[in-house]
Formats: structure tokens, C-alpha cells, sequence
């Protein structure tokens, strides 16, 4: 009779066979999995950007804000289709792109000096003179 494994056991021993050695930290667990569990589409855009092990939090960094929300939406399923392949993660935190800073101030940098044009004007009309 076989003996029953658990699915971090049976995770673990794929992992073994598969790379010859047993990816150690549970973040390096997660990068060499991240495109099995959430499939191409979204691996191509949304990385593994670390993991704290004392929360058992995964942090994901989206392309752009778009998918830093759709991240947070799915973060719940995520959680457990991590948890079904037996990788300790409780939450998932995203972040994404940082924002352009606006500085306040003129527009034109102070290397551009605003040039004003010499107009004659006629004296009668107030208009400039078209010569």
C-alpha cells in the first residue's frame, strides 16, 4: 500500500524531478511556478516583484495601473490556487508603475529664455504697422 502524501510533499518531489533540487525560499517557489498558476496572459504582464515571509504576503508589480487592479480583484483566487500547489502565501499585495511627479512651476526650463518679439506700432491706430 502506498503511503498518502500531502500536496506540499507531492509539490516538493515534482519540484525535485523536475529542476534535479528543491527550490528553498517560498519566493523562488513562486517565480518558478508564477506562469503555470496564472497562465501566460497575465505572466507576461504582472511579475513577482518579492514576498514577505513574515506575513506570508506575495507582492506583484503590474505593467500599468489597469492591471494593478485587476491583481487586486483576483487576489483572493490567487491566494487559494497558491494555496492548492502548496505555496504558503495568506495574501497578495500589488503595486505598480509610479506615477510622473509633477513639479510646480513655469513650463519652459530656465535654459529657455522667453524671447518677445519688437513690433512697431502706428501711433494713431495702435495696431502694428505692416511694412
Amino acid at each position: 500500500m502506498t503511503p498518502v502524501m500531502s500536496i506540499r510533499d507531492v509539490v516538493l518531489t515534482l519540484e525535485q524531478r523536475l529542476f534535479g533540487h528543491v527550490i528553498a525560499s517560498p519566493a523562488g517557489r513562486v517565480r518558478a511556478r508564477w506562469q503555470q498558476v496564472v497562465g501566460p496572459e497575465i505572466a507576461i504582464r504582472v511579475r513577482v516583484a518579492g514576498f514577505d515571509e513574515q506575513m506570508s504576503t506575495l507582492v506583484v508589480e503590474g505593467g500599468s495601473q489597469a492591471w494593478v487592479t485587476q491583481m487586486r480583484l483576483l487576489g483572493p483566487r490567487l491566494v487559494q490556487r497558491l494555496q492548492e500547489d502548496g505555496l504558503p502565501v495568506s495574501a497578495v499585495a500589488s503595486t505598480g508603475p509610479a506615477a510622473r511627479r509633477h513639479r510646480p512651476g513655469p513650463r519652459r526650463p530656465e535654459s529657455r529664455p522667453q524671447t518677445q518679439r519688437a513690433v512697431a506700432c502706428n501711433s494713431t491706430s495702435g495696431w502694428p504697422s505692416r511694412h
